[in-house]
């Protein structure tokens, strides 16, 4: 196979996988802007409408009446080891990919990667096994080996492809679904790499299918009648998981999470982990945080520290391996970052360091960003926008903010020498994962089934779907 270099450079897009042929172009490509230098960086070819579905009919004869789902999980997952075995030696340019293609980190794209393909392995090796299923406000079910579903489709989101994206493709194909993965138009390049890999692992024609597409052909699979789940992964997904045929809807809402400092906490801890959750992944990500909870006592002392750390940070291209904060991926999603902050200006909220583009020379022609600081004072709570940026709201005490950070909705981390304030957040029934002083974003991994479909997802300190903890983190 050609290098990643090569295969970028060639002048014909980068094709798509469609019933286990590598298929180019037909009348439609996207150019990819490297957001690091504003130059092009590769071109793939996009789907049209009849390739969707072709894609559809395909899969559905492979999930109908193909050698796949009838085979055992065990064999299914030795046909899937290879694969993940030719990716693992390809990972270095995997992540250097995904770092030029999504202003992703290096260091970030490198962890997101071997955590990809270690969530894949533990997705294989749990095939051929029971596992209790214990989601928030139902009892304790026990699914023993599922019968596949289908034809599962996976749409990514339009930032660029993520690890969840890979995991979710080869937890569906081990239990013997045909699946039929859609990446974003804007920054299709890894996933079209990825097929690469898929298209020479000798898997059955039709088993898996890597396209690369709009809103247009999202919505069409989406809403296919060939198609028993979509599933999909991104901001712009807010029906996660929903199962076309049957009625049946799956929510899994993306909402970033949030840091709650309280009395008696240690503030450096606090700033360190402040931070990091902000700009976790570029802050595009539901396990970043853009929402930071204080009380009125330790406000000023760790916005100081928080404002230290951030004039710190290393902003620049996401190759070089000291770069601690990449660019945005794109022109669009850099003007909804400005467009935010001048809406949260609006309601009365304050900006008081960030929220603009630096400007360098060795930075000319990127979509870099500033991570934005801003106090809230009496503004309403704000819809996520994707990038880093950190919103602040003050407590007058330790009650307020736990009313604060349990109406907050996703993972939040709690800095207080006090377990009992994040055993007692979890139990308000608010955030879905509570991590105590934790060393964001380290996670240990449980497993979770949605209707038959396995995945894994990171877990923190504390979950309302398990009732122990998964791990102590004593961060600093």
């Amino acid at each position: 196979m050609l290098s990643t270099d090569a295969w970028l450079s060639q002048d014909e897009p980068r094709p798509l996988l469609i019933d286990g042929r590598l298929r180019g172009l037909d009348q439609m490509k996207a150019v990819v802007v490297e957001p690091a230098t504003g130059r092009p960086l590769g071109a793939a070819a996009l789907a049209t409408a009849a390739q969707g579905e072709e894609a559809v009919r395909s899969a559905r004869h492979a999930a109908d009446a193909g050698p796949w789902p009838r085979m055992t999980p065990e064999a299914r997952a030795g046909k899937l080891r290879p694969i993940l075995g030719d990716m693992e030696g390809d990972q270095a340019e995997l992540a250097r990919l995904a770092a030029r293609e999504s202003g992703l980190t290096l260091r970030e794209a490198e962890l997101c990667w071997r955590r990809a393909l270690l969530w894949s392995e533990r997705a294989l090796a749990a095939a051929g096994r029971a596992w209790n299923w214990r989601p928030a406000g139902f009892g304790r079910d026990v699914l023993e080996r599922p019968a596949p579903l289908g034809v599962v489709a996976v749409q990514g989101p339009a930032f660029g492809t993520t690890p969840d994206e890979f995991v979710l493709a080869m937890a569906a194909l081990v239990r013997g679904n045909a699946v039929i993965w859609l990446a974003g138009e804007e920054r299709p390049l890894l996933a079209l790499r990825i097929a690469q890999h898929l298209a020479r692992g000798g898997l059955p024609a039709g088993a898996v299918q890597v396209l690369a597409g709009g809103p247009e052909l999202t919505e069409d699979l989406a809403s296919h009648r060939g198609v028993d789940l979509a599933a999909g992964v991104g901001p712009e997904a807010r029906l996660a998981l929903r199962r076309v045929g049957g009625g049946r809807t799956y929510l899994r809402p993306w909402v970033k999470g949030c840091v709650a400092v309280f009395e008696g906490a240690d503030l450096d801890v606090a700033a360190a982990s402040a931070v990091l959750a902000a700009t976790f992944r570029g802050g595009r990500s539901e396990w970043a945080a853009q929402r930071l909870y204080v009380t009125r006592k330790n406000h000023d002392h760790l916005l100081l520290r928080i404002i230290s750390r951030l004039s710190s940070l290393q902003i620049g291209n996401p190759i070089d391996f000291d770069t601690e904060i990449g660019p945005v991926p794109g022109e669009a999603l850099l003007a909804e970052l400005k467009e935010h902050v001048a809406r949260r200006q609006a309601d009365g909220a304050t900006l008081i360091y960030g929220g603009d583009q630096p400007t360098t020379p060795e930075r000319a022609g990127g979509t870099y960003w500033r991570p934005a600081l801003l106090l809230q004072a009496g503004a309403g709570e704000a819809a996520e926008v994707w990038g880093a940026l950190l919103e602040v709201r003050e407590a007058a005490d330790d009650d307020e903010l736990l009313g604060l950070a349990a109406r907050s909705g996703g993972p939040c981390t709690v800095i207080s020498p006090n377990e009992a304030h994040a055993r007692e957040l979890l139990s308000a029934g608010g955030p879905r994962a509570v991590a105590w002083n934790a060393d964001w974003p380290e996670a240990d991994l449980w497993p979770d089934y949605v209707d038959g479909l396995f995945a894994t997802a990171p877990s923190r300190l504390l979950r309302s779907d398990h009732p122990e903890p998964s791990g102590w983190y004593r961060g600093g």
